[in-house]
């Protein structure tokens, strides 16, 4: 802060970009505050929402429908481990979990510090939910009755569809910052649509894992390529950055 020699203040911040009021509209846009009833349902039904809800519903959903086949899967394809094997088995793919969802969130957010692109964490989404489709399409198609190639398909599509998840809540916070609350709801309950869809899709597929299996990494790729030209943040929104 400055005097002139008239007495008057004068504010300087040579490192802003942008003018007093433009900071204060954007300081504004990140305030979270109680929307509306009608302010939530335009947040609800933004295509940006839209992006987000897709692609948890596709990983998300993706991983509770097949944690819920997996050990029978692996009893079918493999009698002898038995039913407790089986199941020691399919439990690594939710333990893995522990490392590939937080990966995916970290990677999100090194591409964004490096790239100041919010575009940069969407393609990065999108990759992750093509590349695990591709591995769900590779499953389904091989059916391997060798536990290596099995269960290396399964590790690879694991890192994919889980990193997908927490790639997917990197670009949560940005969709609508005053309304973080309503996207993630949103986002998150989209997750536990996708694994009743899922699920579904095995139900009258009973016993043919691989097939079920295919038409869901179709699904996941057919779906992220449906959303993956949607801008990552509304026209005209303040802040969000």
């Amino acid at each position: 802060m400055q005097f002139s020699a008239t007495g008057d203040r004068k504010s300087f911040d040579h490192e802003a970009q942008m003018g007093e009021q433009q900071m204060l509209d954007t300081a504004r846009g990140e305030v979270v505050m109680k929307p509306t009833f009608r302010e939530a349902l335009r947040v609800v039904f933004t295509p940006q929402v839209l992006v987000v809800a897709a692609g948890y519903f596709c990983s998300f959903g993706g991983e509770l429908a097949i944690n819920s086949i997996l050990g029978a899967y692996y009893l079918k394809n493999f009698p002898k481990l038995g039913q407790t094997g089986s199941g020691r088995w399919a439990a690594m793919f939710g333990l893995l979990n522990v490392a590939f969802r937080p990966a995916g969130g970290i990677i999100a957010d090194a591409i964004y510090n490096k790239t100041g692109s919010v575009w940069a964490k969407k393609i990065w989404l999108h990759t992750l939910g093509v590349i695990s489709g591709c591995f769900l399409l590779a499953i389904g198609m091989v059916n391997s009755h060798h536990k290596s190639t099995m269960f290396g398909l399964i590790a690879g599509m694991a890192f994919f569809l889980e990193a997908s998840n927490g790639a997917n809540f990197a670009l949560v916070p940005h969709v609508s910052p005053h309304a973080n609350g309503i996207v993630s709801g949103v986002t998150g309950a989209a997750g536990n649509l996708g694994g009743i869809v899922f699920a579904i899709i095995f139900r009258y597929n009973p016993g043919h894992y691989g097939k079920a299996i295919y038409i869901i990494g179709a699904m996941t790729i057919g779906i992220n390529l449906a959303v993956c030209w949607i801008k990552p943040i509304p026209k005209g929104q303040i802040g969000g950055r």
